[in-house]
């Protein structure tokens, strides 16, 4: 197919049955004709308010930290970036986050040994202190979800037993040394 452009801003050499023409003039390609590695839609959720969690040993939803996506193709990647962080209450605290596609955690390093298989590690051990912040926590990573279907995305957090874990900030805000963040999942569809 030759595409002639003449200089009077009109386009020849294209027909609807291209599946290009009927957006040629708007400047957008179809998602069908989108080149590999093409962003064709971007989900983001943004949580500003506070998570709290008493551990249990089990993992538990971070409320509000979900996104949703429906693929255009279901040879699409989903490139996935959480940003988040958070803090304990207690001393000798571990807390764990994790990448779950409806019912089913992604994004996990391997068994080894013992050791809880998680995506992000906001794990502390500290004696000394009664607020103890974790390092902040991101992951990226590429998902094959295969379908056209609705998918949901979301955070999981589990922490010590008995042990306070908050996601957002830190557990004590009584003064202007503590603080309170953001907490993002974001979803881009990438045409394979």
């Amino acid at each position: 197919m030759s595409l002639i452009l003449n200089g009077t801003g009109s386009i020849s050499g294209l027909t609807v049955g291209d599946g290009v023409a009927a957006n040629a003039l708007s400047g957008q390609v179809p998602d069908a004709n989108a080149p590999s590695g093409s962003v064709l839609q971007v989900v983001t959720t943004t949580k500003t308010s506070f998570f709290s969690h008493t551990g249990s040993e089990t993992w538990v939803d971070v409320t509000g930290l979900t996104a949703t996506i429906t693929p255009l193709s279901a040879s699409s990647r989903i490139f996935i970036l959480v940003s988040s962080g958070g803090s304990f209450s207690e001393q000798d605290s571990f807390g764990f986050l994790r990448i779950v596609r409806d019912s089913t955690a992604i994004g996990l390093g391997d068994a080894r040994g013992s050791s809880s298989r998680i995506g992000m590690n906001l794990s502390q051990q500290t004696a000394g202190t009664t607020t103890v912040w974790s390092l902040p926590g991101f992951q990226t990573l590429t998902d094959s979800p295969s379908t056209t279907s609705a998918i949901v995305y979301k955070v999981q957090a589990w922490a010590r037993s008995g042990r306070n874990m908050g996601v957002g900030g830190s557990f004590n805000d009584s003064d202007l040394y503590r603080a309170s963040f953001p907490s993002t999942i974001t979803l881009m569809e990438i045409a394979a």
